[in-house]
């Protein structure tokens, strides 16, 4: 490749950078972190108590919000995509209630299983804008009221 088809390339690339300026930077797109925790539940003690210890984290997942190309054509957003995953995780008790503040999140409190096991989840919203979380805390405790 000589010098000229060189400069030709990188033309090329300049002139196509500008259609990767609204590309969202994945560390950036709303996303919702769900830490999901179990406990195992003590027998209780001598006077019937039974003292709740500490959980463990078992899992941390994160799930990007940002809708697809199949969501844009349902007309669904990122706040719908977001309201959804709580609902359909279970997390429907705001951290801050009654009313929203920043940085507010969801939790949801498992009942005890076969096995003397709770799984507590908690939703932690990341990169979503003031105006998507205080929409997200209307439909959400709408919802659940």
């Amino acid at each position: 490749m000589g010098t000229i088809d060189i400069h030709l390339a990188q033309s090329r690339i300049e002139q196509e950078m500008p259609l990767f300026k609204d590309v969202i930077d994945p560390d950036e797109q709303p996303r919702i972190n769900m830490i999901v925790e179990q406990i195992d539940v003590p027998e209780p003690d001598e006077d019937g108590e039974t003292v709740m210890p500490d959980g463990g984290v078992v899992d941390e997942i994160e799930t990007s919000m940002v809708p697809d190309e199949y969501d844009k054509e349902e007309g669904l957003t990122v706040v719908d995509l977001a309201v959804k995953f709580l609902a359909d995780n279970g997390p429907v008790e705001p951290s801050s209630f009654p009313g929203w503040t920043s940085g507010t999140w969801y939790t949801s409190y498992g009942e005890m299983d076969q096995h003397g096991q709770i799984e507590n989840r908690s939703c932690h919203l990341k990169d979503f804008t003031p105006e998507q979380e205080q929409e997200i805390y209307r439909r959400v405790v709408g919802r659940s009221r």
